[in-house]
Order: structure tokens, then C-alpha cells, then sequence
């Protein structure tokens, strides 16, 4: 197995090495892409010559955050757990890298592509998905799975929720925006078309007792299942997977659900999953989000001709978060970028939403995972501080007079001021 350790430059500092408990963030910009997470690695002593197996990595650290936006290359080390790497700038098949809460304040350049398997995070968090291997099992989840065209699904979820079905209480669970992939034990191919565009990665290291409540979340979201080796044991002792893998209940109620997890290594990190079925009608950003979080929202999606920016009711305000974005030095635009984020206005949360903020996923399936983190938040917050109201015609109840006295035109306003 690919040595870690041998991948850190000898003089990193240990507080850059072994950051227990704090997630890693990447962003991948232009055609770069971003992997893994900085590898959260326990160097001391001799850990530094050790070869870091899923087993181990599990207990290392609780999760990754890997932005490529518009960009995509790196590749670290992989497991069955969360690893990482680094990030890249635009115009290059790499990324941008962030260590939340870590000692990296900003984001990093990464050096590898993300078509370089053996380099890259992506490469890495994927080793025992791309290929077979005893201590790991999984499902893989993608609304355009690898190799087969013209799926009918109203989903749009993609993700991989994988464990260990021996002894070691290990598991993990990848959400992430790109399309046909991963191919499940036939190698890494990153889709070239990819390259190009901005992408949203996530890994979450959990213990094996987390998964059932996300199977329950994403039997709401109903995803399209393409691949499951997880042995009939582990499935018929978690009744919501074993429903999941087997498509039952995907329309009866609940209409949403709510679920709490949280990283492995104590304390955790907390995670809230909220799901909307397609018979719920729900629009997932109004109707489900803001109204759970119970604040407004900054949302960076592509965005239709239908839903607007709303500030109808006080303190739950919809932004939408202009294009472009600046991620370190770098821009990125919606014209590019295919993830789905939002965060609390105010609070300290940050979410990927499987939707955009579409009119037509109100009749489909949708589902968010939000991570409470104030670090993870202070970054997307900086990233989101452009924002705009679209329709201000339905705010002029609701906003001070001397608010439109600097509205530079009738309807439209852009800008950061908070209301």
C-alpha cells in the first residue's frame, strides 16, 4: 500500500500533520481539481515510516472537504477511510486545498492532477472502491452511473457509503457532484469531461452505528443505487439499509426526514442530514432548510428564472450568492461550477444540497448535509459575501427606507450589506 508519510516533506511541522478532529477542505478551480484532505496523520515516534491502512486512517480523523471548482487533479493516499492531499490553481487539472481549524489559513496550492491516481486524494479516499479488497465494502450511489446512459431517475445524488465487515468498527461516507463516477472495482478513471467544471467532495470518517441513519436519509432521497457488496449479514442488521438496498418504502412517508451523525474521533464533528421525498412537493431550500436551520441562507447553485432571492420573511432571507467567487486567489463562475452549497445567515453552518435552486426539485427527491463547524463556515462566509436580491419589489415591506436610498438600480441590488 501507498506510504502516506512518504508524501509529507520531512519539515512540516507536526501541528500541520497531526490535526485530530479537524475536517480538510479543498477547492479545485478552473481545470484543476482538488483531492483528499491534507492527510490527518499521527507522526510520532516512528509513524512517519508506517504504512497507513484503511484501518488505521479510520481512527486518524473524521473528515475531508474536497471543493473542485473548475478544476480537478490530485490524488493521495486511499483507503476505506477519508484521506488527502492537496488543491490547485485555474487554468490547471489541479485544485486549491484548505485545512479547516488546522494551521493552514489559507487555501494551498495543490501539486498533483486529479487523473493521477497514485498522487491524488480522490486516488487515495477511492483505493478499495476502485479495487477489490477484504476490509472494504460498499455501495455506490450516482443518478448517471459509470458506462450506462439515459438512466430514468429523479434523483440527483451521488456518494459512496462504504464499511468494514470484519471486526474493526470502521466505515465512511463520500458525497460528492461527479457524474459517472467512481467505476466500483474497475479502476480510477477520472471522467475527462470533468475536468473542466467545479465540483463539490466530502468524506466523512464515521463508526460503523452511523450508518443506518443515513441509509434512512437517503431512502427519502431515493438515489440510484449501481453497485452494493456489502455483505447480507451486515445489510439485514440495519433495517433502513437493507430497505435502502432494496428499494422499499421509497414514496410512503415520511415525506422528510432529519438525522444526526457525527465524525468518529471523539468529540466528533456534528452532521445533519435533511431529506425531502418527491411526494412531499417541498422546495428543499425554503421549505425544508430554512425552515429547519431557522436562519437565512446564502446559497451559491445555478439558479432558474423562477425561484428568486427572498426576503418575504424577517430573519429567513434566501441570497444568492453571485458569480463569481473567489476561492484564495482564484475566481470561479456558476457558469462552471456544478456544486450545490449553502451557508446559515447567521450561524456556523455549511451545507451541500444534491439540487440546485431549481423550480422543478420541488416534485423531486433532494437531500443536504450540513456540517456545523464555525472554521468550515468562516471560509465558505468569506467565499459568499456577494450576494443579491432579485426581486425587491417583494422586500420594500420589509426593509428600511434608507435601504433603496443605495440601491444603485430600482429592482436589483448586489452587495454584502446584511439585513
Amino acid at each position: 500500500m501507498h506510504d502516506i508519510a512518504d508524501s509529507i516533506p520531512a519539515a512540516t511541522p507536526y501541528s500541520e500533520i497531526f490535526m485530530k478532529n479537524k475536517p480538510c477542505i479543498l477547492h479545485v478551480k478552473e481545470i484543476r481539481l482538488c483531492c483528499g484532505c491534507l492527510m490527518i496523520l499521527k507522526r510520532f515516534g516512528n509513524v512517519s515510516k508506517s504504512k497507513m491502512t484503511l484501518r488505521k486512517n479510520f481512527n486518524v480523523y473524521n473528515m475531508c472537504i474536497f471543493l473542485l471548482w473548475f478544476t480537478f487533479p490530485n490524488h493521495s493516499a486511499a483507503t476505506t477511510k477519508c484521506q488527502n492531499l492537496n488543491g490547485n490553481a485555474p487554468a490547471q487539472p489541479r485544485g486549491m486545498t484548505l485545512i479547516a481549524g488546522g494551521a493552514a489559513v489559507n487555501w494551498v496550492a495543490n501539486p498533483v492532477d486529479v487523473t493521477q491516481r497514485d498522487a491524488h486524494s480522490f486516488g487515495k479516499v477511492l483505493e478499495h472502491v476502485i479495487a477489490e479488497n477484504a476490509e472494504n465494502k460498499f455501495i455506490a450511489y450516482n443518478n448517471i452511473p459509470p458506462d450506462v446512459p439515459k438512466v430514468n431517475t429523479k434523483s440527483n445524488s451521488k456518494g459512496v457509503l462504504m464499511m468494514n465487515p470484519q471486526v474493526a468498527d470502521e466505515a465512511s461516507w463520500i458525497v460528492h457532484t461527479i457524474p459517472g463516477f467512481p467505476k466500483a472495482l474497475r479502476g480510477y478513471v477520472f471522467p475527462p469531461e470533468e475536468i473542466q467544471k467545479g465540483h463539490l467532495f466530502i468524506c466523512l470518517t464515521i463508526k460503523e452505528s452511523e450508518i443506518d441513519a443515513i441509509a434512512m436519509a437517503l431512502r427519502i432521497a431515493t438515489p440510484l443505487i449501481y453497485h452494493n457488496d456489502i455483505p447480507d449479514t451486515e445489510i439485514n442488521s440495519r433495517p433502513n439499509l437493507k430497505k435502502l438496498v432494496n428499494g422499499e418504502s421509497r414514496l410512503t412517508p415520511p415525506l422528510t426526514v432529519t438525522r444526526q451523525i457525527s465524525t468518529a474521533a471523539a468529540p466528533g464533528l456534528k452532521v445533519t442530514i435533511y431529506s425531502k421525498g418527491e411526494k412531499s412537493k417541498y422546495e428543499i431550500y425554503r421549505r425544508v432548510l430554512v425552515k429547519k436551520l431557522k436562519t437565512g441562507i446564502k446559497v451559491w447553485t445555478t439558479r432558474d428564472k423562477i425561484l428568486k432571492s427572498d426576503c418575504r420573511i424577517l430573519n429567513r432571507n434566501i441570497k444568492l450568492v453571485t458569480s463569481p467567487i473567489t476561492v484564495g486567489d482564484h475566481a470561479s463562475s456558476l457558469e462552471s461550477d456544478v456544486s450545490q452549497w449553502l451557508i446559515s445567515d447567521p450561524g456556523n453552518k455549511f451545507c451541500a444540497v444534491d439540487k440546485p435552486y431549481h423550480k422543478s426539485q420541488t416534485k423531486e427527491p433532494a437531500i443536504a448535509v450540513c456540517i456545523d463547524d464555525a472554521t468550515i463556515f468562516g471560509h465558505f462566509n468569506l467565499i459568499g459575501q456577494n450576494f443579491i436580491f432579485l426581486n425587491l419589489a417583494t422586500c420594500r415591506d420589509f426593509l428600511p427606507a434608507e435601504f433603496f436610498h443605495f440601491l444603485p438600480a430600482p429592482l436589483l441590488y448586489s452587495g454584502s450589506r446584511a439585513l
